[in-house]
Protein backbone atom coordinates (compact mmCIF):
# COMPACT_ATOMS: atom_id res chain seq x y z
CA UNK A 1 0.00 0.00 0.00
CA UNK A 2 2.62 1.42 -0.02
CA UNK A 3 3.36 4.68 2.05
CA UNK A 4 5.44 5.74 -0.72
CA UNK A 5 3.69 5.35 -3.35
CA UNK A 6 3.36 1.47 -3.68
CA UNK A 7 2.88 -0.60 -5.61
CA UNK A 8 3.47 -1.38 -5.60
CA UNK A 9 4.10 -1.50 -9.35
CA UNK A 10 3.96 -4.16 -7.20
CA UNK A 11 3.89 -1.49 -4.46
CA UNK A 12 5.80 1.22 -5.58
CA UNK A 13 5.22 3.93 -7.26
CA UNK A 14 7.87 7.03 -8.62
CA UNK A 15 8.22 10.11 -8.04
CA UNK A 16 8.37 12.63 -11.25
CA UNK A 17 11.61 14.13 -11.71
CA UNK A 18 15.08 12.83 -11.37
CA UNK A 19 17.69 14.54 -9.49
CA UNK A 20 20.05 15.99 -11.28
CA UNK A 21 23.29 14.93 -8.80
CA UNK A 22 23.03 11.39 -10.85
CA UNK A 23 25.51 12.33 -12.87
CA UNK A 24 28.02 12.06 -9.98
CA UNK A 25 27.73 8.43 -9.88
CA UNK A 26 30.70 7.08 -8.58
CA UNK A 27 33.74 8.76 -6.03
CA UNK A 28 32.78 10.00 -3.26
CA UNK A 29 28.83 9.87 -4.43
CA UNK A 30 26.63 6.95 -3.73
CA UNK A 31 23.32 6.70 -6.40
CA UNK A 32 19.89 5.06 -5.40
CA UNK A 33 17.33 4.49 -7.54
CA UNK A 34 14.06 5.18 -4.92
CA UNK A 35 10.20 4.91 -4.47
CA UNK A 36 10.32 8.85 -3.61
CA UNK A 37 7.99 9.72 -0.81
CA UNK A 38 8.23 7.96 2.65
CA UNK A 39 10.93 6.00 1.87
CA UNK A 40 13.16 8.57 0.62
CA UNK A 41 12.25 10.09 4.16
CA UNK A 42 13.28 6.74 5.91
CA UNK A 43 16.36 5.96 4.30
CA UNK A 44 17.73 9.98 5.15
CA UNK A 45 16.43 9.45 8.91
CA UNK A 46 17.29 6.24 9.34
CA UNK A 47 20.42 5.21 7.34
CA UNK A 48 21.70 8.17 5.23
CA UNK A 49 22.60 10.66 7.64
CA UNK A 50 24.31 8.56 9.48
CA UNK A 51 25.92 6.66 6.82
CA UNK A 52 27.35 9.28 5.18
CA UNK A 53 28.81 10.68 8.60
CA UNK A 54 30.55 7.78 8.95
CA UNK A 55 32.12 7.33 5.55
CA UNK A 56 32.07 10.77 3.98
CA UNK A 57 30.37 9.46 1.01
CA UNK A 58 27.27 11.60 -0.95
CA UNK A 59 24.07 9.71 -1.19
CA UNK A 60 21.89 10.93 -4.32
CA UNK A 61 18.18 9.63 -4.22
CA UNK A 62 16.88 9.56 -7.66
CA UNK A 63 12.93 8.92 -7.17
CA UNK A 64 12.42 8.59 -11.11
CA UNK A 65 14.13 5.21 -11.37
CA UNK A 66 12.91 2.03 -12.63
CA UNK A 67 13.75 -1.51 -13.99
CA UNK A 68 12.99 -0.55 -17.38
CA UNK A 69 15.62 2.67 -17.28
CA UNK A 70 17.92 0.06 -16.08
CA UNK A 71 17.42 -2.36 -18.49
CA UNK A 72 17.91 0.12 -21.30
CA UNK A 73 21.06 1.70 -19.45
CA UNK A 74 22.63 -1.84 -19.65
CA UNK A 75 26.29 -1.23 -19.03
CA UNK A 76 26.05 2.58 -17.90
CA UNK A 77 23.42 2.73 -15.02
CA UNK A 78 22.76 5.80 -13.34
CA UNK A 79 22.55 4.37 -10.33
CA UNK A 80 24.65 1.64 -7.93
CA UNK A 81 21.67 0.30 -6.25
CA UNK A 82 17.99 0.54 -6.76
CA UNK A 83 14.91 -0.33 -5.32
CA UNK A 84 13.13 -3.37 -7.15
CA UNK A 85 9.66 -5.29 -6.81
CA UNK A 86 10.19 -9.29 -6.72
CA UNK A 87 8.56 -9.69 -9.56
CA UNK A 88 11.37 -7.31 -11.51
CA UNK A 89 14.02 -8.98 -10.15
CA UNK A 90 12.11 -12.41 -11.04
CA UNK A 91 12.02 -10.51 -14.72
CA UNK A 92 15.51 -9.10 -14.89
CA UNK A 93 17.38 -12.51 -13.78
CA UNK A 94 18.81 -13.01 -17.26
CA UNK A 95 19.34 -9.61 -18.59
CA UNK A 96 22.54 -8.81 -16.96
CA UNK A 97 21.82 -5.40 -15.20
CA UNK A 98 21.63 -6.88 -11.46
CA UNK A 99 25.12 -7.88 -9.24
CA UNK A 100 24.89 -11.42 -7.90
CA UNK A 101 25.29 -11.04 -4.18
CA UNK A 102 28.20 -11.91 -2.23
CA UNK A 103 26.46 -12.44 1.38
CA UNK A 104 29.87 -12.20 2.68
CA UNK A 105 30.10 -8.22 2.09
CA UNK A 106 26.33 -8.65 3.23
CA UNK A 107 27.16 -9.76 6.99
CA UNK A 108 23.47 -8.33 8.70
CA UNK A 109 21.91 -10.97 6.16
CA UNK A 110 22.95 -13.44 9.05
CA UNK A 111 19.66 -11.51 11.01
CA UNK A 112 17.33 -11.50 8.35
CA UNK A 113 14.31 -13.77 8.54
CA UNK A 114 13.91 -16.41 6.04
CA UNK A 115 13.40 -15.89 2.57
CA UNK A 116 14.35 -11.59 2.81
CA UNK A 117 17.23 -12.96 0.15
CA UNK A 118 15.84 -13.36 -3.17
CA UNK A 119 16.07 -16.76 -4.26
CA UNK A 120 17.85 -15.45 -7.67
CA UNK A 121 20.97 -14.69 -5.02
CA UNK A 122 20.33 -10.92 -6.99
CA UNK A 123 17.89 -8.60 -4.30
CA UNK A 124 17.71 -8.74 -0.37
CA UNK A 125 14.21 -7.74 0.80
CA UNK A 126 14.45 -3.93 3.03
CA UNK A 127 11.37 -4.63 4.33
CA UNK A 128 8.01 -6.62 3.90
CA UNK A 129 4.65 -4.75 3.29
CA UNK A 130 1.22 -7.08 3.31
CA UNK A 131 -1.26 -7.12 0.59
CA UNK A 132 -4.81 -7.61 2.03
CA UNK A 133 -8.08 -5.67 2.45
CA UNK A 134 -8.83 -1.87 3.16
CA UNK A 135 -12.15 -1.30 3.94
CA UNK A 136 -14.62 2.27 5.07
CA UNK A 137 -14.81 1.74 8.42
CA UNK A 138 -18.09 4.19 7.92
CA UNK A 139 -19.43 2.57 4.91
CA UNK A 140 -19.06 -1.16 6.02
CA UNK A 141 -20.05 -1.97 9.14
CA UNK A 142 -19.12 -5.55 9.33
CA UNK A 143 -15.76 -6.15 9.26
CA UNK A 144 -14.96 -8.08 5.81
CA UNK A 145 -13.03 -11.87 6.34
CA UNK A 146 -12.50 -12.88 3.32
CA UNK A 147 -11.20 -12.10 -0.30
CA UNK A 148 -13.91 -13.52 -1.66
CA UNK A 149 -16.01 -10.80 0.02
CA UNK A 150 -14.99 -8.23 -2.82
CA UNK A 151 -17.59 -9.98 -4.84
CA UNK A 152 -20.54 -9.64 -2.67
CA UNK A 153 -23.35 -8.20 -3.95
CA UNK A 154 -23.74 -5.65 -0.88
CA UNK A 155 -20.74 -3.49 -2.35
CA UNK A 156 -21.80 -3.50 -6.01
CA UNK A 157 -20.33 -0.29 -7.55
CA UNK A 158 -18.06 0.31 -4.58
CA UNK A 159 -15.01 -1.79 -5.28
CA UNK A 160 -12.11 -1.56 -7.76
CA UNK A 161 -9.42 -3.80 -8.63
CA UNK A 162 -5.82 -2.89 -9.94
CA UNK A 163 -4.25 -2.97 -13.35
CA UNK A 164 -2.11 -5.73 -14.30
CA UNK A 165 0.64 -3.56 -14.63
CA UNK A 166 1.77 -3.84 -11.05
CA UNK A 167 2.72 -6.53 -8.62
CA UNK A 168 -0.98 -6.13 -7.00
CA UNK A 169 -3.14 -7.05 -9.78
CA UNK A 170 -1.03 -10.21 -10.29
CA UNK A 171 -1.36 -11.35 -6.67
CA UNK A 172 -5.75 -10.68 -6.94
CA UNK A 173 -5.79 -12.58 -10.31
CA UNK A 174 -3.67 -15.14 -8.06
CA UNK A 175 -6.14 -15.40 -5.72
CA UNK A 176 -9.45 -15.26 -7.68
CA UNK A 177 -7.89 -18.42 -9.33
CA UNK A 178 -7.05 -19.74 -6.42
CA UNK A 179 -10.36 -19.40 -4.42
CA UNK A 180 -11.92 -20.99 -7.64
CA UNK A 181 -9.32 -24.03 -7.54
CA UNK A 182 -7.06 -22.89 -9.39
CA UNK A 183 -3.29 -21.66 -8.81
CA UNK A 184 -0.46 -19.72 -10.05
CA UNK A 185 0.47 -22.10 -12.97
CA UNK A 186 -3.32 -22.77 -13.92
CA UNK A 187 -5.56 -18.68 -14.07
CA UNK A 188 -8.50 -19.77 -16.28
CA UNK A 189 -10.58 -19.99 -13.18
CA UNK A 190 -8.69 -16.84 -12.16
CA UNK A 191 -9.88 -14.95 -15.17
CA UNK A 192 -13.52 -15.78 -15.28
CA UNK A 193 -13.76 -14.35 -11.40
CA UNK A 194 -11.71 -10.92 -11.99
CA UNK A 195 -14.25 -10.67 -15.21
CA UNK A 196 -17.48 -11.17 -12.66
CA UNK A 197 -15.33 -8.91 -10.20
CA UNK A 198 -14.84 -5.90 -12.99
CA UNK A 199 -18.29 -5.94 -13.43
CA UNK A 200 -19.47 -4.98 -10.24
CA UNK A 201 -16.47 -2.36 -9.61
CA UNK A 202 -16.85 1.01 -9.28
CA UNK A 203 -13.31 1.59 -11.56
CA UNK A 204 -10.12 -0.24 -12.18
CA UNK A 205 -7.45 1.79 -9.49
CA UNK A 206 -4.96 3.27 -12.62
CA UNK A 207 -2.57 4.26 -9.69
CA UNK A 208 -1.73 4.05 -5.71
CA UNK A 209 -2.77 7.89 -5.74
CA UNK A 210 -6.08 7.34 -8.11
CA UNK A 211 -7.47 4.54 -5.29
CA UNK A 212 -6.21 6.42 -2.35
CA UNK A 213 -8.19 9.38 -3.95
CA UNK A 214 -11.24 6.96 -4.17
CA UNK A 215 -10.74 5.37 -0.87
CA UNK A 216 -10.65 9.13 0.49
CA UNK A 217 -13.67 10.43 -1.05
CA UNK A 218 -15.54 7.19 -0.08
CA UNK A 219 -16.20 6.24 -3.74
CA UNK A 220 -14.61 2.75 -2.96
CA UNK A 221 -15.48 0.87 0.05
CA UNK A 222 -13.36 -1.76 0.05
CA UNK A 223 -10.67 -2.72 -2.08
CA UNK A 224 -6.98 -4.64 -2.35
CA UNK A 225 -4.56 -2.72 -0.35
CA UNK A 226 -1.31 -2.73 1.34
CA UNK A 227 -0.94 -2.56 5.20
CA UNK A 228 1.43 0.63 5.31
CA UNK A 229 -1.15 2.45 3.17
CA UNK A 230 -4.29 1.71 4.43
CA UNK A 231 -2.24 2.78 8.02
CA UNK A 232 -1.05 5.99 5.97
CA UNK A 233 -4.58 7.10 5.74
CA UNK A 234 -5.80 6.19 8.96
CA UNK A 235 -3.01 8.76 10.47
CA UNK A 236 -4.69 11.12 8.24
CA UNK A 237 -7.96 11.05 9.47
CA UNK A 238 -9.41 9.18 6.64
CA UNK A 239 -12.18 6.20 7.90
CA UNK A 240 -10.27 3.16 7.17
CA UNK A 241 -8.95 -0.71 8.40
CA UNK A 242 -6.75 -3.05 6.94
CA UNK A 243 -7.69 -6.81 7.06
CA UNK A 244 -5.52 -9.81 6.66
CA UNK A 245 -7.83 -12.53 5.24
CA UNK A 246 -8.71 -15.64 6.25
CA UNK A 247 -7.12 -16.90 3.21
CA UNK A 248 -3.61 -14.65 4.13
CA UNK A 249 -2.50 -11.57 2.77
CA UNK A 250 0.41 -11.52 -0.28
CA UNK A 251 3.63 -10.46 0.72
CA UNK A 252 4.74 -6.74 -0.81
CA UNK A 253 8.61 -7.61 -1.02
CA UNK A 254 10.43 -4.63 -1.57
CA UNK A 255 14.41 -5.47 -2.93
CA UNK A 256 17.57 -3.50 -2.92
CA UNK A 257 19.93 -4.57 -5.42
CA UNK A 258 23.36 -3.54 -6.47
CA UNK A 259 23.40 -2.46 -10.33
CA UNK A 260 26.26 -5.03 -11.88
CA UNK A 261 28.31 -2.19 -13.81
CA UNK A 262 28.04 0.31 -10.97
CA UNK A 263 31.17 2.44 -10.21
CA UNK A 264 31.04 1.76 -6.71
CA UNK A 265 30.31 -1.52 -6.03
CA UNK A 266 32.18 -2.13 -2.37
CA UNK A 267 30.48 1.06 -0.95
CA UNK A 268 27.32 -0.29 -2.87
CA UNK A 269 27.51 -2.82 -0.28
CA UNK A 270 28.61 -0.86 2.73
CA UNK A 271 24.97 1.16 2.29
CA UNK A 272 23.46 -1.85 1.74
CA UNK A 273 24.44 -3.51 4.56
CA UNK A 274 23.47 -0.42 6.87
CA UNK A 275 19.98 -0.38 5.52
CA UNK A 276 19.59 -3.84 6.95
CA UNK A 277 20.89 -3.07 10.24
CA UNK A 278 18.44 -3.60 13.08
CA UNK A 279 17.88 0.05 14.20
CA UNK A 280 17.48 1.35 11.03
CA UNK A 281 14.96 -1.43 10.25
CA UNK A 282 12.91 -0.13 12.79
CA UNK A 283 13.44 3.19 12.18
CA UNK A 284 12.32 2.56 8.54
CA UNK A 285 9.50 0.54 9.62
CA UNK A 286 8.44 3.22 12.28
CA UNK A 287 7.78 5.33 8.71
CA UNK A 288 6.83 3.32 5.90
CA UNK A 289 4.49 1.34 8.43
CA UNK A 290 6.45 -1.98 6.30
CA UNK A 291 7.88 -4.62 8.63
CA UNK A 292 11.22 -5.04 9.10
CA UNK A 293 13.26 -7.85 7.44
CA UNK A 294 15.96 -8.25 10.61
CA UNK A 295 14.17 -10.40 13.22
CA UNK A 296 16.03 -8.83 15.45
CA UNK A 297 14.38 -5.01 14.79
CA UNK A 298 12.85 -3.88 18.30
CA UNK A 299 9.21 -2.25 17.10
CA UNK A 300 6.58 -0.54 19.83
CA UNK A 301 3.47 -2.46 20.65
CA UNK A 302 0.83 -0.22 18.47
CA UNK A 303 3.40 -0.95 15.14
CA UNK A 304 4.16 -4.27 16.27
CA UNK A 305 0.13 -4.74 15.64
CA UNK A 306 0.21 -3.38 12.00
CA UNK A 307 2.97 -4.74 10.39
CA UNK A 308 4.42 -8.27 9.37
CA UNK A 309 6.15 -8.74 12.52
CA UNK A 310 7.80 -11.85 14.29
CA UNK A 311 8.69 -15.38 12.30
CA UNK A 312 4.85 -16.54 12.49
CA UNK A 313 4.00 -13.47 10.40
CA UNK A 314 6.71 -13.39 8.44
CA UNK A 315 6.18 -17.53 7.22
CA UNK A 316 2.20 -16.96 7.23
CA UNK A 317 3.06 -14.49 3.61
CA UNK A 318 1.99 -15.49 0.67
CA UNK A 319 4.49 -15.42 -2.18
CA UNK A 320 3.37 -15.90 -6.04
CA UNK A 321 5.35 -18.26 -8.52
CA UNK A 322 7.28 -15.59 -10.25
CA UNK A 323 9.24 -17.66 -11.98
CA UNK A 324 5.62 -18.58 -13.67
CA UNK A 325 4.03 -15.10 -13.97
CA UNK A 326 7.39 -13.07 -14.49
CA UNK A 327 8.16 -14.07 -17.93
CA UNK A 328 4.24 -13.60 -19.10
CA UNK A 329 3.48 -10.73 -17.25
CA UNK A 330 3.00 -7.90 -20.32
CA UNK A 331 1.05 -11.06 -21.83
CA UNK A 332 -0.90 -11.16 -18.30
CA UNK A 333 -1.35 -7.68 -18.35
CA UNK A 334 -2.54 -7.24 -21.95
CA UNK A 335 -5.55 -9.96 -21.62
CA UNK A 336 -6.66 -7.73 -18.67
CA UNK A 337 -6.90 -4.57 -20.85
CA UNK A 338 -8.98 -6.59 -23.51
CA UNK A 339 -10.84 -8.61 -21.39
CA UNK A 340 -11.47 -7.89 -17.62
CA UNK A 341 -11.08 -3.49 -18.19
CA UNK A 342 -13.90 -3.27 -20.46
CA UNK A 343 -16.33 -4.90 -18.27
CA UNK A 344 -16.39 -2.48 -15.52
CA UNK A 345 -19.47 -1.29 -14.41
CA UNK A 346 -21.49 -3.65 -16.39
CA UNK A 347 -23.56 -4.78 -13.75
CA UNK A 348 -23.84 -1.30 -11.84
CA UNK A 349 -26.92 -0.35 -14.16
Amino acid sequence: MLLAAVCLGGCGSKDEGSNEKTAKQGGDTLVVGTYGGKYDEAFMKAVIKKFTAETGVEVVLDPSYSYAKLAGEGKNPSVDLALMDDIQVAQGKDADVFLPLDLTKLPNTKDLYKGAVDPTGLGVSIQWGRLGLVYRTDKIKEKPTSWQDLWKDEYKGHVTINTLQGTSGLQVLCMAARLNGGDDAHLDPGWTAMKQLAANCKAIAQSTSNLTDMLTTGEVWIAPWWDGRAYALVDEGVPVDFVVPKEGAFNTNVEMIITKYSKNQEMAYKFLNAMLDAKAQAEMSSIIHYGPVNKDAKLDDQLAKQVVYGPEQAKALIICDWNILAPIKSDLSAKFDKEVAPLVGKNLN
